[in-house]
C-alpha cells in the first residue's frame, strides 16, 4: 500500500510542476472576468462588423463562447460577476453599437430614423437566442462549479 501512496504522491506533485496546472490553479477575480469579458466582446464585435458589417451569427456564437468562458475562468468565491454579467455585456455592447455604428443594428421592421434606444432594444429581442443560452451555460456552469467545490471540500482526501 505504501508503494502506491508513493506512485500517487509522485504523479500529484509532477502535476503540480505542469505549466497547465500552475494557469488553473489561478482563477480569475471579479474584476479581471469583466475585463476580459468586455474585451473579448469588443474584439467579436468589431470582427463581426468587419466582416459582415453587421451582428450575425459571430456575434451571437461569439457571446454564447465569452459568457462560458468567464463563468468557468472565475474564482469560486468571485462567481457573481459572471452570474449577472451576460444581460449586461449585451445591453452595454448593443448600446455601444447603436451610438458608434447604428446601420450594424440592423433589424426586420426597425426604421432607418430609429435612434440609439430603440436599436439597442432591437438588437436585444434580435439577439436574445444567443443571450438567454450564454446565460442560461453560464449559470449552469457556476452551479457545477460551487457543487464541485463543495463536494471537494467535504472530501476526506481533500486533506492529502
Amino acid at each position: 500500500m505504501s508503494r502506491y501512496l508513493a506512485a500517487v504522491e509522485h504523479w500529484e506533485s509532477l502535476s503540480h510542476r505542469a505549466p497547465t496546472a500552475r494557469l488553473a490553479a489561478h482563477d480569475l477575480t471579479a474584476g479581471h472576468v469583466v475585463a476580459g469579458g468586455c474585451a473579448a466582446m469588443a474584439v467579436v464585435t468589431a470582427v463581426s462588423i468587419y466582416r459582415t458589417g453587421g451582428l450575425g451569427t459571430f456575434f451571437g456564437v461569439g457571446f454564447v463562447l465569452i459568457c462560458l468562458t468567464c463563468a468557468l475562468a472565475a474564482d469560486v468565491r468571485a462567481l457573481f460577476a459572471p452570474g449577472v454579467l451576460p444581460p449586461l455585456l449585451m445591453i452595454a455592447t448593443l448600446a455601444t453599437v447603436a451610438v458608434f455604428d447604428p446601420p450594424a443594428i440592423d433589424v426586420d421592421g426597425l426604421a432607418v430614423t430609429a435612434g440609439a434606444t430603440q436599436r439597442t432594444i432591437a438588437g436585444v429581442i434580435d439577439h436574445a437566442t444567443a443571450l438567454v443560452v450564454g446565460h442560461a451555460l453560464a449559470l449552469a456552469s457556476i452551479g457545477l462549479r460551487i457543487l464541485t467545490a463543495s463536494s471537494a471540500a467535504r472530501s476526506p482526501s481533500a486533506d492529502v
